[in-house]
């Protein structure tokens, strides 16, 4: 087994293990790979959560991957989703990126009621270039979907407003947003044929 350790932007570590292949099965030459992200709540990566995940996979016959992202401070800038989806991008190697996300609204009458696409990457509502998901941070095109669920309830006050039935608007919201992104990347598939494949 080959292990590469890659060092991340900001602290952390990508450590991928590749499976031999056998020349002698080259139906085998070709295995998925599994991204393991450990848990510990941005304040530590779990040790239990890493590598014995990742010996199971590899025990199926899987390259694996860990992502020992950064904690602490440099959590609380989003930097560990950055460097997450970096680690996607760079194990996979999409055409693009899809990332989806809920929206702050600055109107009531917005939440929960409008989509709203970008091509030009996620840019959460803050100044720091950490919690960016664009091509520049990732090297490939990212489309931002979104749906307003919460607003600001008073200037300065630490807190949000979302709609009483945020549970429904989510579930109708996903269901939406996934009928949409599958209609555009299967274009040969019927409304009625992705429904049925969905359930």
């Amino acid at each position: 087994m080959q292990q590469i350790e890659l060092e991340l932007a900001g602290g952390g570590v990508l450590t991928v293990s590749l499976r031999a292949s056998l020349d002698a099965m080259p139906a085998v030459k070709q295995r998925p790979l599994v991204l393991v992200v450990p848990g510990g709540g941005y304040s530590h990566v779990s040790a239990r959560e890493g590598d014995p995940v990742a010996l199971q996979f590899a025990a199926a016959g899987y390259h694996t991957a860990v992502l020992r992202y950064a904690v602490g401070d440099d959590a609380a800038h989003g930097l560990p989703l950055r460097q997450l989806a970096a680690a996607m991008v760079d194990a996979v190697r999409p055409a693009a990126l899809i990332c989806v996300d809920s929206l702050c609204s600055a109107e009531a009458a917005r939440l929960g009621r409008t989509i709203q696409f970008s091509d030009t990457g996620l840019h959460p509502a803050d100044a720091r270039h950490a919690r960016h998901l664009d091509a520049a941070a990732l090297g490939v095109p990212v489309i931002a979907a979104g749906i307003p669920t919460l607003m600001d309830a008073d200037e300065g006050a630490d807190l949000v407003l979302t709609p009483r039935a945020l549970d429904s608007v989510i579930a109708h919201g996903s269901a939406l947003l996934a009928g949409i992104l599958n209609r555009a990347l299967q274009p040969r598939l019927s409304v009625a044929q992705l429904c049925w494949l969905t359930g």
